[in-house]
């Protein structure tokens, strides 16, 4: 006994300490995720004082997981495996998706974005809207559409990224952000001027160019001015393309060799070759593929008067930055991405219109039905009123009749009364002449055979037409097994009897009789179970 009840108090230390240390890790989980969004660095710290988290399981790991990987992301450290974040990705989606579902895909996408595997970022985008809460309006969904358009503009779906664009930018209204209406707004402007569309473009271009004024930041200032002057180059005024270049380089940020390409072109056209050369040479130097190779080639143009030695040396480098820039395209497979996400897309749409089609199909069946039984009812009992109403003129032309030849009344009642149940008595003894009457007295605790019943209840048809005329006449509803049943009672035959004969048992033909009593005349009830 002592040793059970030991035992017992050991088990309960054990939950005790292993509640005292699953309760810690769940207050730090829920303390960085209250602090994610303004203390980012916070919710790494904290997470980063989880001492074993390769320990953790369930949901405790897939939120580990995801604020790891999302802290990691907010704070600015480059993220390139996606094994942790496929963790949270895969217990929340086995939780039937939903916010945190929405947000593990996008990380996801984020990591593959990193990666430079556009294709599999779309996926994971797509896949975080497909999880996200129809209801949802918070940062996230702005974050998920701004994505996802980023990587349809870089592709060269431009009026797919423009779509998501503005749905980021509605997003951004919708929760009154201002400094999150600057990336949307930019990222339209992008859209526009790739499609050729320069004046729409600079028109959300300075409407992100207000907001990064008013936020006093010169990275954000710096884009959106290289973004506009793009814009002027492109249409083919270089007095405005040089001024916005020239801002740029004044604003001091680090790399200034695209707007050093820009200005040099733009200096080109205004025929100010020496100075174009100079800020052309310095563009060459530009890490980004784009830049590099539009610089030689504006160095090709303006070193044709000069030395056609260096001009085929630009020609070449152009060429070939040119050929790695084709190489790295990925058009085709993000075209077939979405393509495929819009076919299941319609697919979906199909399938719920064609169930509600056949849910209403069936429902209009059901209704038909009960319409149908409702009113072959109400056509039975119309005829059996009438045939209730012939028979009652019937036996009021006979009684005429009778007084009139007679000269006084009789009780015709009565002497019809003695006709049926003389008729009864010629019928009941038609029966007994049959095989059913020795085999029906024969019974003993034996259940007739589901053919024999068929049989018996042929016969009897056949030999008490018109009592069960009149039944029906009384109680135009009534069932056969009723009918059967009122006949074997007129028969003389006992309940346990009867009970055999129709498969069944006393009780349930009791409740049967005091249904019939409520439903057919005093007289019949009497006449039928006057032997029972």
């Amino acid at each position: 006994m002592k040793y059970i009840i030991g035992l017992h108090a050991l088990m309960f230390l054990i939950v005790i300490l292993m509640g005292c240390n699953s309760t810690p890790n769940r207050s730090i989980l829920r303390q960085v995720e209250s602090y994610m969004e303004e203390h980012p660095d916070s919710a790494l710290f904290l997470l980063n004082s989880i001492a074993h988290p390769e320990k953790l399981s369930g949901r405790e790991q897939a939120e580990y997981a995801l604020f790891y990987t999302q802290s990691c992301e907010k704070n600015f450290i480059l993220q390139l495996n996606d094994s942790l974040i496929k963790i949270a990705v895969d217990y929340f989606e086995s939780q039937a998706g939903g916010l945190k579902t929405a947000q593990s895909y996008f990380y996801m996408g984020c990591i593959y974005q990193n990666r430079n595997e556009h294709a599999n970022a779309v996926r994971a985008f797509i896949k975080a809207l497909e999880n996200a809460p129809s209801n949802i309006r918070s940062r996230i969904l702005m974050q998920i559409h701004f994505y996802l358009a980023e990587s349809y503009n870089n592709e060269g779906l431009y009026n797919e990224a423009k779509k998501h664009y503005f749905l980021s930018y509605e997003n951004a209204i919708y929760r009154k952000d201002t400094l999150d209406m600057y990336y949307p707004l930019r990222g339209i402007g992008t859209a526009y001027s790739f499609k050729l569309q320069y004046d729409s473009a600079l028109v959300y271009y300075n409407k992100a160019l207000e907001i990064s004024c008013r936020a006093n930041n010169n990275e954000m200032k710096a884009y959106v001015l290289s973004s506009i002057a793009g814009c002027y180059e492109a249409k083919n005024d270089f007095e405005k393309a040089n001024e916005y270049a020239t801002k740029v380089i004044n604003l001091g940020v680090s790399d200034c060799t695209n707007m050093y390409e820009v200005k040099g072109n733009s200096l080109m056209h205004l025929n100010r070759l020496d100075s174009a050369y100079y800020y052309l040479k310095l563009s060459v130097t530009s890490t980004d593929l784009n830049t590099k190779a539009i610089a030689y080639y504006h160095l090709y143009n303006l070193l044709k008067k000069k030395s056609y030695l260096e001009v085929i040396a630009c020609a070449d480098s152009f060429i070939l930055y040119k050929d790695s820039l084709i190489a790295a395209q990925q058009y085709d497979e993000i075209q077939n991405i979405r393509e495929e996400h819009f076919q299941r897309v319609k697919e979906q749409e199909f399938f719920v219109r064609r169930c509600w089609l056949i849910l209403g199909f069936m429902c209009l069946c059901f209704i038909g039905a009960i319409i149908f039984l409702f009113l072959e009812r109400k056509r039975k009992l119309h005829y059996a009123r009438l045939n209730q109403t012939l028979a009652e003129m019937k036996l009021a032309n006979v009684k005429r009749y009778i007084e009139e030849e007679l000269g006084d009344s009789v009780e015709l009642d009565d002497e019809l009364m003695k006709l049926e149940e003389s008729e009864l008595k010629k019928c009941i003894c038609d029966f007994q002449k049959t095989i059913w009457y020795r085999r029906i007295v024969n019974l003993d605790e034996q259940y007739l055979s589901a053919k024999e019943q068929r049989e018996l209840l042929s016969d009897l048809l056949a030999i008490f037409p018109h009592i069960i005329e009149r039944l029906r006449m009384e109680y135009p509803t009534i069932k056969d097994v009723d009918v059967y049943f009122c006949i074997l009672s007129i028969i003389g035959f006992r309940l346990k009897k009867i009970a055999f004969c129709l498969r069944t048992n006393d009780r349930n033909l009791s409740t049967r009789k005091s249904r019939l009593k409520k439903n057919l005349s005093k007289k019949l009830f009497e006449m039928v179970f006057s032997n029972n």
